[in-house]
């Protein structure tokens, strides 16, 4: 049986990494993304011209006519869905991080194909749960996580799914309200890196003591619970850095909370995260829900020491001591006494930051096993069908 990889995007993250291992052992083994270009190799697969010029013009239209980026992210995921649906004429392997495809993971099934989703996050329905939680006490915004269409599309291709692999227990315990625990299959502690983008070069660090952030700001990242426990604290010899761009419609509450400060500074787009992450001293990340995220690796790599909510799936990096501290999620005064903590402890903190690149280093060289384990699921899912 054919094994083909959906990804939404067409170079990036676990997936492609996993189709560059398979290939070498596997000519039957595909990798279908959402772009049109010219590619030597046969074997990824993209949309036709086609598809690629309505993908292009509808995202034009929508965006001219006031759509919310998430809306059009929904629909460029339908055309998607529809897309390869309609090429699928046998039934294949489907490995997919695209919780979103309701309509190729259907017809698979009916053609009698087995669909293997990765859960690269935890479940968006309890996500949206806590988001919607959190929009009560904060603002009344929409995003991703309240979107019913994205929301139905997501539950459908749950119900299509066989297998649903799980990288930390965080993530397993998020999906258990709302999927029969027999599809999923935990394996512990994947973690991804593209080191090429992060060369060991020396930056002086910034005089002033830096605690940073960065990502797509939503009201999931919990930056709100970073400024709040900001003004708990005397932060006179230290600065705050945050990076990235902010959803649209919480701008207005997050700058609100930001130009209290002398000492909070939005930077925007960050075009060197190497330099940015190695010219800080601390790496926050406040998400309330998550399952990683990627820019704890990055940070440790880079060598900062982090501070981490408890609802962060790789917040096993952390041990609490020699390489970051952990904090009760969604808990300014928690969040604030680590602040605290590194700001009475800067002696401690090169030392700290190399043992966080010490033990991302080991955890990175780890990655060979989740190729192998990914094989034997699919050699069992074979056996049960």
């Amino acid at each position: 049986m054919k094994i083909n990889l959906y990804s939404f995007k067409s170079n990036y993250g676990i997936l492609f990494e996993l189709y560059k291992s398979f290939k070498s052992d596997n000519k039957d083994i595909f990798f279908l993304v959402s772009c049109y270009f010219k590619r030597n190799d046969p074997s990824i697969k993209t949309y036709n011209s086609f598809f690629w010029f309505i993908h292009r013009l509808f995202f034009k239209i929508l965006k001219l006519l006031g759509f919310k980026y998430f809306q059009v992210r929904h629909f460029q995921e339908i055309i998607y869905d529809r897309f390869y649906s309609f090429q699928l004429s046998e039934s294949v392997i489907i490995i997919t991080t695209n919780g979103w495809i309701p309509r190729t993971l259907k017809k698979n099934k009916e053609l009698g194909g087995i669909n293997i989703l990765l859960a690269g996050n935890p479940c968006d329905l309890e996500i949206s749960k806590i988001i919607s939680r959190e929009r009560e006490k904060t603002v009344q915004i929409s995003d991703i996580y309240s979107y019913e269409p994205r929301l139905t599309a997501y539950h459908r291709s749950l119900e299509f799914s066989d297998k649903i692999i799980i990288f930390n227990q965080y993530c397993y315990d998020s999906f258990i309200n709302y999927v029969n625990e027999t599809k999923l299959e935990y394996i512990n502690g994947i973690v991804y890196l593209n080191k090429e983008t992060y060369p060991e070069i020396h930056f002086d660090k910034n005089e002033i003591f830096t605690f940073c952030y960065v990502g797509y700001t939503i009201l999931l990242k919990g930056v709100h619970v970073i400024l709040d426990a900001w003004s708990k604290i005397n932060t006179s010899d230290a600065q705050l850095i945050i990076g990235g761009t902010i959803q649209e419609d919480l701008k207005d509450y997050l700058f609100s909370k930001i130009n209290k400060f002398s000492n909070v500074h939005y930077v925007g787009k960050i075009d060197d995260l190497n330099k940015f992450y190695r010219q800080s001293h601390v790496y926050i990340c406040s998400s309330l829900i998550d399952a990683g995220p990627r820019t704890i690796v990055e940070a440790m790599y880079c060598k900062l020491p982090i501070i981490v909510s408890e609802n962060c799936g790789n917040s096993y990096l952390i041990d609490n001591i020699t390489n970051g501290r952990i904090y009760k999620n969604n808990d300014p005064t928690a969040l604030s006494k680590q602040i605290e903590w590194f700001l009475h402890n800067k002696a401690k903190n090169a030392q700290m930051g190399e043992s966080a690149y010490n033990r991302i280093t080991s955890e990175l060289n780890n990655n060979t096993n989740f190729n192998s384990a990914i094989a034997e699921i699919i050699v069992k899912e074979k056996t049960t069908f």
